[in-house]
């Protein structure tokens, strides 16, 4: 399906982005035409990495990006990881969830799903949530299918509390800093594969059972740009965009404390493969309250970016910080973008 650049408005950089994306993000679906059918993973059999077209796209209009950069950018990241068109399992596992979507709707859809899925939401190093969250925030009910089907098939299963203790977030990361649990790195696997490995080690399941309550999913969201922004960790990026996608899929949802559990383990999974753990401590955090770039800077740097880790990374802080107001957010994406230049 063929764009005109009329119909794309450049994205409001005021920071005004709350709720449902702007129109000029939910027209990005056309853009993506061309590349529906690839399949969510690319790399080996051995090592399948996670398609970010769709959610890089989607940042990249959001932040300002004009049509034909968003064109050329998509063509140019389809050929440079040779994405490949989805096997027939995939292809069929897509249309099952496609066809739920049509009869029941995204948003009963993704409820249900969540009921089967909710506990492997570390799925793919929550790549599926976050493709998920995307595809409701732009009311893209194929590319939901899609996330859907990544989700079922890359499914990570690990400890999950059935009668948590609730605690507040910030008792959540003192424990989750004190727990005797071994905090070796199993490096040599993909993000996903490391946090099932951690899952089993003893103390594991202790750590997961106390749980911050649904509301505090903003101080995990700051706590997570803290770590990302000091260490500039990958597997920490992931789990500040993790909390950006589970904020989203709460927001299409409502806010649901079953879902917390789930989030939580795969959050405390997640600092371990890291080697870091979050903190809302001033210590932590106080340091990287200071900025001089601001975020106009910051989002038309980003807009010129090829690295789709750097886009998403700039896009969710931003996101993040329009909503929860911390310097904090500003700092983790000039920091990234500053080793990406």
């Amino acid at each position: 399906m063929a764009m005109d650049s009329a119909s794309i408005e450049t994205a409001d950089r005021s920071r005004r982005i709350v709720g449902p994306m702007t129109a000029s993000v939910r027209d990005v679906s056309a853009i993506l035409e061309p590349y529906r059918n690839r399949s969510s993973n690319f790399g080996t059999p051995e090592v399948p990495l996670s398609d970010h077209l769709p959610m890089a796209v989607t940042a990249l209009a959001g932040m300002g990006a004009n049509p034909e950069r968003l064109v050329t950018w998509a063509a140019s990241y389809d050929a440079l990881h040779a994405l490949r068109p989805a096997d027939r399992a995939e292809a069929e596992g897509r249309a099952k969830w496609r066809a739920r979507i049509e009869l029941h709707g995204a948003r009963k859809t993704l409820a249900e799903a969540l009921e089967q899925l909710g506990d492997g939401i570390g799925a793919a190093a929550f790549h599926a949530a976050i493709r998920a969250a995307y595809a409701i925030d732009r009311n893209d009910d194929r590319d939901l299918a899609c996330a859907l089907e990544s989700w079922e098939r890359e499914f990570v299963k690990l400890p999950v509390a059935r009668t948590p203790k609730r605690v507040s977030a910030a008792d959540a990361l003192d424990a989750l800093a004190r727990g005797a649990l071994d905090r070796s790195n199993p490096g040599k696997w993909l993000i996903g594969d490391g946090m099932r490995v951690v899952g089993e080690r003893d103390g594991f399941a202790e750590i997961a059972s106390v749980v911050p309550s649904v509301d505090a999913i903003d101080d995990l969201a700051l706590a997570a740009a803290g770590a990302f922004a000091a260490t500039g960790n990958f597997t920490a990026l992931h789990l500040m965009t993790a909390t950006f996608a589970f904020r989203e899929l709460s927001r299409a949802l409502g806010p649901t404390e079953q879902m917390m559990p789930a989030f939580w383990s795969a959050y405390v999974a997640a600092t371990i493969v890291a080697g870091v753990v979050p903190s809302l401590h001033a210590a932590a955090l106080d340091p990287l309250r200071s900025t001089s770039d601001s975020w106009d800077a910051l989002l038309e740097r980003a807009v010129q970016q090829d690295d789709d880790h750097v886009i998403k990374a700039t896009y969710t802080a931003w996101r993040l910080s329009d909503e929860i107001d911390d310097p904090v957010f500003a700092t983790a994406a000039m920091r990234y973008q500053a080793t990406h230049r």
